[in-house]
């Protein structure tokens, strides 16, 4: 379990008047939909995330990654406020925003933040210091050729029904021998009982 996680279930313990008087308690139902963002940020490659209470019970999630800060507050009245920098420079900030609209802009946030992370990624060799498509083991996805050293990928695979049938003895114990009989063209074939 992540550091947040475990931070976010302590503030459920938060009693009314824990900030110098102020300070009202966390809800259940705002802990579970930061836990989701924080296993969102985890997803997105985000190593760094932590979570603070706010003294009107909302919370803020935060995400860390080599000079960039984003954060998301999840407001009482089901909204968001969104924020990301960039080296200490604000990059966006919103709030007000609904699901639909954090979705939106998170994807566009996050993608920008991670970037150049990704540039050094499998998925986009032409950028990093591959100078050819062929000279390299790794392609990018949709460019991915069928050569003789893929030839035994499943896809690769004949898929025509066979015409025969394989008989096979296996031995099941030491005094019978029982006939399977293989139907072939599944992946995972079926057997048939023959009579001895």
């Amino acid at each position: 379990m992540s550091n947040a996680l475990a931070k976010i279930d302590g503030f459920l313990r938060l009693e009314k008047g824990w900030h110098y008087g102020s300070g009202v308690p966390v809800s259940r139902a705002l802990v579970g939909r930061a836990k989701l963002l924080i296993n969102l940020f985890h997803a997105l490659g985000f190593p760094n995330v932590d979570a603070f209470p706010g003294v009107d019970g909302e919370l803020m999630i935060s995400a860390f990654e080599e000079g960039h800060c984003i954060e998301v507050t999840l407001e009482l009245d089901g909204t968001f406020r969104l924020l990301h920098e960039d080296k200490g420079q604000e990059v966006f900030y919103e709030e007000g925003l609904s699901t639909y609209d954090l979705a939106k802009h998170f994807s566009f946030e996050t993608t920008k933040a991670k970037r150049t992370e990704w540039y050094s990624s499998d998925l986009s060799t032409p950028v990093t210091t591959t100078s050819r498509l062929g000279s390299s083991r790794t392609w990018r996805l949709d460019q991915q050729r069928e050569t003789q050293q893929f030839l035994a990928l499943s896809r690769n695979a004949p898929v025509n029904e066979v015409a025969e049938y394989a008989s096979m003895h296996v031995n099941t114990t030491n005094l019978s021998h029982t006939i399977l009989q293989s139907s072939g063209f599944s992946t995972n074939p079926t057997f048939h009982k023959i009579a001895a």
